[in-house]
């Protein structure tokens, strides 16, 4: 064998197994696990506290929960939160719960919303819908 030919293989592997962690996570849904979530059902700031329960996980990505507003639970929130938290250096707690801080941390995100509309047409200020979502 020569050189040409074995660049030429040791690029194809690489080509195939870049493409199958490329696959791989393109296809992940759940980026936080599953099973049992703690919460507060009285909380309307995003924040845990108070009396806490023990509930299954209310849903998953893709099932359209959408648009995340006020009041939305599940998985899709706290993916936004997490997104939130890390490219936009808010501070919220990932409780998968919609509340005060979350819709505020959104709007921070959408400001202006004007030309956040540029991108997004339908998005409704406050609200996360499922076209930008996919982007999360």
């Amino acid at each position: 064998m020569n050189k040409k030919t074995i660049l030429w293989s040791v690029g194809g592997v690489l080509t195939v197994v870049l493409g199958y962690l490329v696959y791989k996570k393109i296809t992940s849904t759940n980026l936080f696990g599953s099973g049992i979530e703690i919460i507060d059902p009285s909380s309307s700031d995003g924040s845990n506290g108070g009396d806490l329960i023990l509930v299954d996980d209310l849903s998953t990505k893709g099932n359209g929960n959408f648009p995340l507003k006020m009041g939305s639970r599940g998985n899709e929130v706290k993916r936004l939160q997490a997104w939130l938290n890390e490219m936009n250096g808010e501070n919220l707690v990932t409780d998968g719960i919609f509340g005060r801080l979350t819709e505020s941390a959104v709007k921070r995100n959408q400001d202006p919303i004007s030309n956040f509309r540029k991108s997004y047409p339908k998005a409704v200020y406050g609200q996360v819908g499922s076209d930008f979502y996919i982007n999360v």
